[in-house]
């Protein structure tokens, strides 16, 4: 919804600005990256495919010159950073928790005031999507400069804004900002939840395999026991005679 009430503004506003929207390009050279990984395991590929995709991203990064610093929500990311020598910005735990809801908003605050002030050139969400059994659902969003919605028709008639029309279009991008934000932590929690649900159940299906085998194996053994011990009875019953 407030994609579509940016989008019908910016139809009516020809050259628009905001500093939100403004890019600034490579001045700094460093660019906020926020991870969102599980506090638990036992759910796949789930954190596996993320890292190695963050790992790429930090690699290139530094390869041109660029500081990254990484947000990270969940403990798995927490230690995968600690193994790889990488010091965390910020670190959040307990996903799913109610008080997780203040740490976002403290977050997202967090980000919009340090690229306002020109503290970094951009900010990105790195975070699996919840697709299923998609061979490579992790992706990297940006979050700052926020997009503005692609625009290709025009109307002639303009809106009266109250307040301002100034007003009205800051609230617009700091509401779609945290909008895409929650909807990125929101989206990981699910597909931390499908990952950890398709696993168990490959696990399960493993499980029965291997006691179908070895109930196999079993009845084998013990058929050749009883065979074994009727071949001594019919021989002794012989020798007997």
């Amino acid at each position: 919804e407030c994609t579509r009430i940016l989008s019908e503004i910016i139809k009516r506003n020809d050259g628009l600005t905001h500093p939100l929207i403004a890019e600034h390009g490579d001045t700094k050279k460093i660019v906020e990256l926020v991870i969102f990984s599980s506090d638990k395991g036992l759910c796949g590929t789930f954190n596996e495919n993320l890292f190695k995709k963050v790992a790429s991203f930090i690699s290139s990064k530094k390869a041109e010159g660029v500081s990254v610093n990484c947000h990270v929500f969940g403990k798995k990311g927490k230690g995968y950073l600690k193994r790889q020598g990488l010091l965390a910005a910020k670190e959040f735990t307990g996903i799913g928790k109610p008080e997780m809801d203040a740490l976002i908003a403290d977050e997202i605050a967090s980000l919009v005031g340090k690229y306002s002030s020109g503290e970094c050139d951009q900010a990105l969400l790195a975070y699996n999507q919840f697709k299923g059994a998609s061979a490579d659902p992790v992706i990297f969003k940006r979050l700052l400069p926020a997009t503005p919605p692609d625009v290709k028709k025009r109307y002639g008639i303009d809106y009266i804004y109250e307040p301002t029309k100034e007003e009205v279009v800051d609230l617009v991008i700091n509401e779609t900002i945290s909008s895409s934000f929650r909807l990125a932590y929101l989206e990981s929690a699910a597909a931390e939840l499908l990952s950890r649900m398709v696993a168990m159940e490959k696990a399960t299906k493993n499980a029965g395999d291997l006691i179908g085998l070895l109930t196999m194996q079993y009845n084998k053994a013990r058929q050749a026991a009883i065979t074994r011990e009727l071949v001594d009875i019919v021989g002794g019953a012989e020798a007997l005679k």
